[in-house]
């Protein structure tokens, strides 16, 4: 007669050497009962290690930058230029000069000096930044002035640049078109 012994599971008697328990199908050497654990438990830790190391990776290998946008605001005092500064990158970065050149002087480069100079600018942050302008450079053209513009829309004449620094220390610069009161639109019609 055969030797006999115990399944691991039900505990009915099987075939001494019987990989498989034919009562209850279960595996009765080592591991191989557990194959189809293993299976699983593998997949599920390469699935929360991909989904851990995936940020640092994605940071590593994908370009930090900042991106910034300029929009012209309206002032209450016409000796400034108020503009609000965006940062839509994913990177911060650190505003400098601001200049300004009207359509009418092309090779003529303003300096405006804005308060918000040095000014660390975050990632997905805005700020109003506020220049004051001198007597040489052409002021922003007043809501009021807009409306009776026979033209439509006002043509935007003076075009802002705003230097910024990244944070991996290259220096960039944004650009902006405003409305102003350049010598060139002395020749269109105001009603």
């Amino acid at each position: 007669m055969r030797k006999r012994n115990l399944c691991k599971d039900c505990r009915k008697p099987i075939i001494a050497h019987a990989p498989k328990c034919y009562h209850c199908g279960s595996f009765q050497r080592g591991l191989s009962r557990y194959n189809a654990n293993i299976g699983l438990i593998s997949a599920l830790c390469i699935t929360v290690i991909s989904i851990i190391a995936a940020k640092p990776i994605w940071d590593y290998l994908y370009e930090k930058e900042a991106n910034i946008l300029i929009t012209q605001l309206e002032c209450d005092d016409l000796r400034y230029y108020c503009f609000l500064v965006s940062n839509t990158g994913n990177s911060d970065a650190v505003l400098t000069d601001a200049s300004i050149i009207a359509k009418s002087e092309p090779d003529v480069m303003h300096l405006i000096y804005h308060d918000k100079r040095h000014h660390v600018l975050r990632s997905g942050d805005a700020l109003i930044a506020k220049a004051k302008i001198g007597s040489d450079v052409p002021p922003l053209l007043p809501y009021e002035l807009h409306k009776a513009y026979d033209g439509g829309d006002v043509p935007k004449l003076c075009r802002v640049e705003l230097r910024f620094i990244q944070v991996s220390g290259k220096e960039e610069s944004a650009f902006g078109l405003f409305t102003c009161f350049d010598k060139s639109l002395l020749g269109h019609g105001v009603k």
